[in-house]
């Protein structure tokens, strides 16, 4: 899946710059949102929402198998609204996997759109602090530079960035550069996460379903 996935350089950051992330409301079952933000205002442009069945058990390591389903269905209602961003930030890696098969991997070749993995974890790999990427060290793997960190300031607000898919790492850096203000996560993902949390205390409360098949 990796080889099938390109690492395209951008000219410049979109004005817009959309995130997803997923919550659970039982082992199998979640909720995923999708957050749209304007780049540089900081606002909220559109988001939307999806409750559906998990496929697949939590196993260390294939994560992909068990939110990628449920993030592309969630990208083909965004799509089918006309509001889809040119770039996705998923919440996960990308090329910082040791098969280089990230979940924003997965999404961006099974959903045809640009992704960049974010985490707070690094996955596999050593940071080159003698070798960076748009002023960020870069992680090697097997020789092979799959990411970089961005430091917000403190250790707590270290981020590990991968690209996914259609975008190469100086860009995927300044992409999530441009939304990445005081919060842990950049905008979109912060969004994404608290709407999804959010929308399972509700559903929990109410048991009142979101969108769901």
């Amino acid at each position: 899946m990796a080889d099938a996935a390109t690492l395209t350089a951008w000219d410049a950051v979109p004005e817009t710059i959309g995130g997803v992330d997923l919550s659970y409301l039982s082992d199998d079952e979640a909720v995923a949102a999708y957050v749209s933000v304007a780049v540089g205002k900081g606002s909220v442009r559109f988001s939307h929402a999806v409750q559906r069945r998990v496929p697949f058990p939590y196993i260390p390591g294939y994560l992909t198998f068990r939110e990628a389903p449920v993030l592309l269905d969630l990208l083909s209602e965004v799509r089918e609204q006309a509001v889809m961003d040119p770039v996705i930030l998923v919440d996960g890696s990308g090329r910082l996997h040791p098969r280089r098969a990230g979940i924003a991997v997965a999404v961006g070749l099974l959903g045809e759109v640009a992704t960049v993995g974010v985490s707070k974890h690094q996955l596999c790999g050593r940071i080159v602090k003698e070798r960076s990427v748009e002023g960020c060290p870069v992680i090697e793997d097997a020789g092979e530079p799959v990411g970089a960190v961005l430091d917000g300031g403190s250790k707590r607000r270290t981020l590990f960035v991968s690209p996914g898919h259609g975008i190469d790492l100086p860009s995927a850096i300044r992409c999530v550069r441009a939304v990445w203000e005081r919060r842990r996560l950049p905008l979109p993902t912060h969004h994404a996460d608290r709407m999804s949390r959010e929308l399972v205390q509700k559903l929990k409360c109410a048991n009142v379903p979101v969108s769901q098949k």
